[in-house]
């Protein structure tokens, strides 16, 4: 039974000598599986609490969809000179949610970095523009 996890587990490595040995490789792995789960968990827990719920986005895409499907309720929610705005969110939205039947804001933002490289520009990612949360 050792031999054949020991050979699931390590299959380039020869079995040690000893069940002590056997069993020291095996906590280290263990020990290196719970370091790695950690990390993703804590990953997760940090990015869910450093951004908007999946379900919050989707929610206000919805709320805009309604509002651009109902050219009179847009109308009287949304001041006429914020209507090109509020439909520029609502396509940055739709990219964000990978919807396909909207492709403007991916074409506009495509083309933004195309002209960014075209002119030599590099984007890069400042860590104080990332929103992220300070862990104590």
């Amino acid at each position: 039974m050792i031999s054949a996890l020991w050979h699931e587990l390590f299959p380039d490595v020869p079995l040690p000598d000893t069940s002590a040995a056997v069993v020291e490789a095996l906590a280290v792995e263990v020990r290196a599986l719970r370091t790695l789960a950690d990390c993703v968990v804590t990953t997760a827990v940090e990015r869910e609490a450093s951004m908007q719920s999946h379900e919050t986005v989707q929610m206000v895409h919805d709320v805009l969809r309604q509002l651009l499907l109902d050219q009179s309720l847009f109308d009287v929610v949304v001041d006429r000179r914020s209507q090109p705005e509020v439909k520029r969110w609502a396509d940055a939205l739709c990219w964000v949610l990978k919807h396909e039947h909207n492709p403007t804001f991916a074409a506009r933002f495509a083309d933004i970095r195309a002209m960014l490289a075209a002119l030599g520009f590099e984007i890069y990612q400042y860590p104080e523009m990332q929103n992220r949360e300070e862990t104590k």
